[in-house]
């Protein structure tokens, strides 16, 4: 329980690396006793068992014609060395875009993951230098971005040039600083009160991470509780959707067939 777990490992265990040892082989029990697995398990297991067992290795490889890997860029080496090992003589198609790795933090690593690939397969290389769907302002914005802080990228990772569909020039980019998010929140709801009428369709706020958009949907909810309710604006997060397996009810319904897959659970 937790209690008994906090009274092994006191809070000040912190303090000093000399715990660590002792903190990853009481989890490493656990997971075995629970037999369970982590996302690091999953990998390096699956890695594992892939080339140890031949047998298992051709039951995979044999199982696909074609294997695509989407968002490549977020690729670890671990979980590139598993690919390899299925790759087999399938036909494989690596997508993604290089200037959008938001992964390294837990290992991806697009530069190397693209070396190998290349120099082991030669593959046939595609860049997408056509832009259909944004205007002429923010595309070219976004590639001027990339050509001025990543010169000597462009035309291996990414077009050297790029051709806009678009006629429309579109509206000028806004940037704004805030002191914190309060005042963010305030600008940016002010913002759609002031365009919700003239938006040709819905608004859309845009983050980099769910409890970041969280945050802001709370603080329009409460500028919302100052307006008159005719006035108030409807907001929709993608938050929401998770509230349905939150539900006491769904959890135990859930828990339940978890323990009917796994006994030790």
């Amino acid at each position: 329980g937790a209690d008994d777990y906090y009274t092994r490992f006191p809070a000040t265990m912190f303090e000093t690396p000399r715990y660590v040892k002792e903190i990853i082989s009481s989890y490493k029990q656990y997971k075995s006793e629970n037999k369970l697995l982590d996302f690091d398990d999953i990998l390096s297991m699956t890695a594992q068992n892939l080339t140890l067992i031949s047998d298992f290795r051709r039951l995979v490889q044999n199982k696909f014609d074609h294997i695509l890997v989407d968002e490549m860029q977020d690729t670890s080496m671990l979980e590139y060395s598993v690919l390899k090992r299925v790759f087999g003589k399938n036909n494989v198609m690596m997508c993604g875009d290089f200037f959008q790795s938001i992964y390294e933090w837990r290992g991806s690593n697009p530069k190397r993951v693209l070396g190998d690939f290349t120099e082991t397969y030669s593959p046939k290389v595609v860049m997408f230098s056509e832009n259909y769907r944004s205007t002429k302002t923010l595309t070219g914005a976004t590639f001027g971005y990339l050509q001025n802080t990543y010169p000597d990228l462009m035309g291996k990772y990414c077009p050297a040039d790029i051709r806009i569909h678009s006629e429309d020039k579109g509206d000028k980019i806004l940037l704004c600083g805030f002191d914190n998010r309060k005042e963010e929140a305030l600008q940016i709801f002010r913002y759609i009160q002031k365009h919700k009428a003239s938006a040709s369709g819905s608004i859309c706020v845009m983050t980099r991470s769910n409890p970041y958009i969280a945050t802001l949907h709370r603080a329009f909810e409460e500028q919302n509780g100052l307006l008159a309710e005719g006035e108030r604006i409807s907001f929709y997060t993608a938050e929401e959707y998770l509230q349905f397996y939150r539900k006491p009810v769904v959890k135990d319904v859930l828990a339940v067939l978890k323990l009917l897959l796994n006994k030790t659970d």
